[in-house]
């Protein structure tokens, strides 16, 4: 008898897409020449949830030529990603996209806590409610915050202590919050750019 594939032994990897800014025109296609799903950026939230089946890196394609523009491979055990997209310039591989994988799994943050992802540039010391937490560059691990996040984040500049950023998130009684820190909009500036991606444990769409 022919051996059959067990269909428990493929990976499905359930992703949501995010950009600083959205990006129009852009799909992903499950396998090579097939069907391509449009993908929808919204300026302040994760994209809907979509799944991707297999081993084979998922592909993000052109949505009117069908031309792919990234291959992202994702990485092994994770199963809930968030997929943060940027626009590069293309190489002569025609990667148009650069791809950072977050794991986005339940694992990474609880109800109440909220989690920094420091692609700045600066060096930032930061207060959370009142108390000092560490921000080093890249995922930086989940802190908890309770049902408010009262975020001030400060830089060093020519020696001297200024005041970054600040706000107040609220996450609620079941909220979780991932606070995303790009790069000031002008060189030489200390504002950071900030985006805040919430959800709740257990949510099936997102807000």
């Amino acid at each position: 008898m022919l051996a059959q594939p067990n269909p428990a032994a493929v990976p499905v990897v359930r992703f949501t897409v995010f950009a600083a800014e959205p990006i129009e025109g852009l799909g992903y296609a499950a396998q090579p020449g097939g069907a391509v799903v449009p993908l929808r950026f919204y300026p302040t939230a994760r994209s809907a949830l979509h799944e991707h089946r297999g081993r084979e890196p998922l592909r993000l394609v052109d949505g009117r030529t069908g031309a792919e523009v990234a291959a992202v491979p994702i990485p092994a055990g994770m199963r809930e990603v968030l997929l943060l997209v940027s626009p590069t310039a293309t190489g002569s591989s025609g990667q148009r996209y650069r791809v950072t994988v977050l794991d986005d799994g339940p694992g990474q943050r609880t109800a109440g806590q909220i989690q920094i992802l420091n692609m700045s540039g600066l060096e930032l010391a930061g207060e959370l409610n009142g108390r000092t937490i560490a921000i080093a560059s890249g995922f930086n691990p989940a802190v908890s915050a309770g049902r408010s996040a009262r975020l001030v984040l400060r830089t060093r500049f020519r020696g001297r202590i200024y005041l970054s950023w600040h706000d107040t998130i609220n996450l609620g009684p079941t909220g979780r919050g991932l606070l995303i820190l790009f790069p000031p909009f002008s060189a030489g500036s200390i504002e950071v750019q900030t985006r805040v991606l919430l959800d709740e444990i257990g949510a099936r769409g997102r807000d």
